[in-house]
C-alpha cells in the first residue's frame, strides 16, 4: 500500500494512506503549539480535500497538551475534523501516564459527539481497526 508524506519533521509527521483514507499523525516527542496545531490542521484540509473520515493519532511520543493547547483541539481542531467527515478515530497512547489519561478523557469527548474512538497500544493494530471500518471514501470536494 503507497504512503504520502505530507510533513516530516523530527517531532512529527502527518501521512496518507490513499487506499484506505487514512489520516495518519505520528509525534515522536512532545508537541505543543502551532507545531501541534499546524500538523492536525493540514489533517483536517486532507479529509476535506480527500472525502476521508479515519483517523490514526500515534501518540507515543507526546505528554499531556499545555491548557491552550487543550481548548484550541476542542474548540477548534475537533469541530473543524467532524465538519470535514471525521467519523472514526484510532489513538496509540502515549506511553506518558498523564498523556495518557487525557487521551481517554479526548476520546470519551469524541464519542459522545458522535466519533466513534477506539484506543490501542501499537499502530498496527490501530490501523487494521481503521481499515476495517468499512467506509467508503467520499467523493473530493
Amino acid at each position: 500500500m503507497s504512503i504520502e508524506t505530507i510533513i516530516s519533521n523530527p517531532q512529527s509527521s502527518l501521512l496518507y494512506h490513499p487506499e484506505t483514507g487514512v489520516v495518519h499523525h505520528q509525534f515522536s516527542q512532545f508537541v505543543f503549539g502551532n507545531q501541534f496545531r499546524t500538523t492536525l490542521m493540514a489533517g483536517v484540509d486532507l479529509m476535506r480535500e480527500r472525502g476521508a473520515c479515519k483517523w490514526l493519532s500515534d501518540d507515543r511520543g507526546n505528554s499531556s497538551l499545555s491548557k491552550d493547547d487543550q481548548e484550541w483541539a476542542q474548540g477548534g481542531w475537533a469541530p473543524a475534523a467532524k465538519a470535514a467527515g471525521w467519523k472514526y478515530w484510532a489513538v496509540v497512547m502515549p506511553a506518558n501516564i498523564i498523556g495518557h489519561m487525557n487521551v481517554e478523557k479526548w476520546a470519551a469527548m469524541s464519542r459522545a459527539d458522535g466519533v466513534t474512538a477506539m484506543l490501542f497500544s501499537e499502530p498496527e493494530a490501530a490501523m487494521a481497526w481503521l481499515e476495517a471500518q468499512e467506509e467508503p471514501l467520499a467523493a473530493a470536494g
